[in-house]
This record gives structure tokens, C-alpha cells and sequence, in this order.
């Protein structure tokens, strides 16, 4: 399905094949996607990215095919999302609101990297009150990679995190931590790894990395980056 209408409303489909977003100002609510492409929901095409999407009460399914993803990837609210059997969650590059979802039972594959909620570079990312699982040792349920491009601006807020090799990557090596970044009251959990992630809780945060009131679900005891 491509949408090319602005102002479109999709309430209530039951939708078996992928949804692009080719309008600005687009609602796709209380839906269900099994998508088995690339993109459950696309923000994007002909080189144009749409505005002020809204996604929300929506479940979407990648039907368990580790190399597609549910939402990608600029200038949308994702708003209680049921994210199941993707390779990965969602992509977030600029102007993205991530709130109030649940993005588990990734599927695992050859040369796949699960993440729940990945930025390859942007800025403007708010990710609240999630449930994150990653039930393998890679890659994270929340990953800011700036490798390719930088990010900014970024708020991970009450969200509860399980697995992967870290549970957040707050930057990667390559390109350094992510800058204005806040990173408060989230719950590591340790329902698939004693450390939350494989080799930890948290990796990557710079100096000037806002990191307060973040605790181990298990316990309450506070977590350090």
C-alpha cells in the first residue's frame, strides 16, 4: 500500500503487505501489518521524506524474516506499538517520538544484527516508556550508532531494557558518543543476561551524557554507564 494523500487516515485494516508513506500529515491507527519486505511502515519515497506521521495502536509483524524492520525513518510518532518477529524494531533518524511500545521476539539470522530501536545518525529522538527485548547476545535494544553520521538531541526515558550485547549503546567507537543526550529512570533487566546486555549495561556515553535515576529492574539498585 502506498499512501500518496495527505491527511489520509488508516483506522482499523487488517493489512497483509507493507505501508508507504508518500504524504505528509498520514494517521495509521489500531491496524495490524504483517509485512514481509523491507519496511512494515515507510516514511519515505521518491526521495522524499513525509511529515507528522502517526502511528499508533498498530501491531506489526515482519513474519519472521531477520532482515526487515517495522517503522523507518524520519518525522514520525510511534505510539503503543506491538513490534514483533523483525530483524529489527525501528529506525530513527530525525524528528521520531518512540513511546509507550513493546518490541520483542526479534528474529535472529545469517549476518543479522538485532536491534529494537536503531539511529544510524539524526537528531531530535525521544524514546519513552518502551519495553525493549532483545533476546540474543547482539546487537542492542536501543542502539545510537554514530559510525556513519552524528546524533543529537536524543531523550531515553523510562524505558525497560533486556539484552542484546549492551542493553543501550549511547554511541559506537567509530564515531563517538552522541551529543545533548539524556538517559533517565530506565530499568536494565536481567531477563536474558546477568549484566542486561552480554558484555553490559550501557556502553559508549560521553562526558556530558545526562545518566540519573537509571536501576537494575531486579533490584533497584542504580546502574552506571
Amino acid at each position: 500500500m502506498t499512501i500518496t494523500k495527505p491527511g489520509t487516515v488508516v483506522d482499523g485494516m487488517d493489512v497483509y503487505g507493507c505501508i508507504t508513506v508518500a504524504a505528509d500529515n498520514v494517521v495509521i491507527r489500531n491496524t495490524r501489518i504483517l509485512c514481509k519486505d523491507w519496511y512494515g511502515v515507510r516514511a519515505f519515497a521518491d526521495g522524499r521524506e513525509s511529515r507528522n506521521l502517526l502511528i499508533e495502536d498498530v501491531e506489526i509483524s515482519c513474519g519472521g524474516n531477520g532482515e526487515f524492520m517495522a517503522v523507518a525513518f524520519s518525522n514520525y510518532t510511534a505510539r503503543r506499538l506491538n513490534v514483533h518477529d523483525c530483524g529489527d524494531g525501528l529506525r530513527a533518524a530525525d524528528n521520531v517520538t518512540i513511546e509507550d511500545s513493546y518490541i520483542h521476539d526479534l528474529v535472529a539470522g545469517p549476518d543479522v544484527h538485532n536491534d529494537g530501536i536503531q539511529s544510524d545518525g539524526g537528531s531530535n529522538v525521544l524514546i519513552r516508556h518502551n519495553r525493549i527485548e532483545v533476546r540474543f547476545s547482539q546487537t542492542s535494544p536501543i542502539l545510537m550508532s554514530t559510525n556513519t553520521a552524528p546524533i543529537s538531541d536524543v531523550v531515553v526515558e523510562g524505558n525497560y531494557l533486556a539484552g542484546g550485547g549492551y542493553c543501550l549503546y549511547a554511541g559506537t567507537t567509530g564515531g563517538g558518543p552522541v551529543t545533548n543526550m539524556r538517559v533517565v529512570n530506565n530499568r536494565f533487566s536481567q531477563k536474558f543476561f546477568p549484566k542486561c546486555g552480554y558484555w553490559g549495561p550501557a556502553t559508549g556515553a560521553g562526558p556530558d551524557t545526562v545518566w540519573s535515576g537509571n536501576v537494575w529492574d531486579e533490584t533497584n539498585v542504580p546502574v552506571e554507564p
